[in-house]
């Protein structure tokens, strides 16, 4: 198995204000709608590792992650 890190953002703090949609130089990071409310969403599949997002956040919602994966 390999493992990687990819950013999750915690829903709970996340203020949908697009700083980690605009620094993600490859489009993962994209609003989604959660019932009423909008939240970013971090598609780790199209991430490329960078870690943009994460530093961007003023408000600590993203957050690295292990993930793994069968190879």
């Amino acid at each position: 198995p390999s493992c990687r890190t990819v950013p999750r953002i915690d829903k709970d703090l996340c203020t949908a204000c697009n700083a980690c949609i605009m620094a993600c130089p490859v489009g993962a990071s994209q609003f989604v709608e959660d019932g009423e409310d909008q939240t970013s969403y971090i598609f780790p599949n199209n991430c490329c590792g960078c870690n943009s997002c994460v530093e961007v956040c003023g408000w600590g919602a993203i957050k690295l992650e292990a993930e793994t994966a069968e190879a």
